[in-house]
């Protein structure tokens, strides 16, 4: 469910980056997808304009990917309650403090 929602408030999210002394903007969402390009009028057409494209685009991935890393660990690094956690009470496994519960190692055998 967490994730889900996640996912949904990334897609609405809009970052922008800008190249060319702002004539070529990109805009990407929350998951790092172009959603809008934007040339200004008197940008002239060059072998640049792919760099500078490139550039926006860098730019504006890299601040949705800087909110994607925050969101992610305010989502999921909380703290997790005692009865979510596995293995949180050993109690049940031999007695109270029984600590956690050590299964003998198999030997290797070499042939």
């Amino acid at each position: 469910r967490q994730g889900e929602e996640l996912e949904r408030r990334l897609s609405r999210q809009r970052f922008e980056g800008s190249a060319a002394d702002g004539g070529v903007v990109v805009v990407v969402n929350g998951r790092q997808r172009p959603v809008d390009v934007r040339l200004a009028e008197e940008l002239p057409v060059s072998e640049d304009l792919a760099r500078w494209v490139r550039e926006a685009y860098d730019q504006a991935a890299a601040a949705s990917l800087g909110q994607l890393t925050s969101e992610l660990q305010e989502a999921f690094a909380r703290p997790i309650p005692a009865e979510e956690r596995v293995g949180a009470d050993f109690a049940d496994l031999g007695g109270a403090g029984a600590g956690p519960v050590a299964a003998p190692v198999p030997e290797l055998v070499s042939s």
